[in-house]
């Protein structure tokens, strides 16, 4: 059995999980996470005061599959 995880931009949600359920991918869980790294933030100001949002909305996946699925799912 393996584990696999993925984190990825929210707008990319529907299409990792149609190709998921192409793949016959049945189980998967599915978080909101928050991210940063190589992608920068962006300024808001709140009540006159500017605040630097640098993490970034991500949406992870994980599921487990048997050995053998692992290659037609990555």
């Amino acid at each position: 059995m393996k584990k696999i995880t993925a984190i990825v931009r929210a707008e990319k949600l529907e299409v990792l999980k149609d190709a998921l359920f192409a793949a016959d991918v049945r189980g998967m869980t599915i978080n909101q996470v928050q991210g940063c790294g190589a992608q920068h933030g962006w300024k808001e100001y709140v009540r006159g005061n500017e605040l630097l949002v640098n993490t970034i909305p991500k949406v992870q996946f994980t599921l487990i599959c048997a050995d053998e699925h692992v290659d037609g799912i990555v």
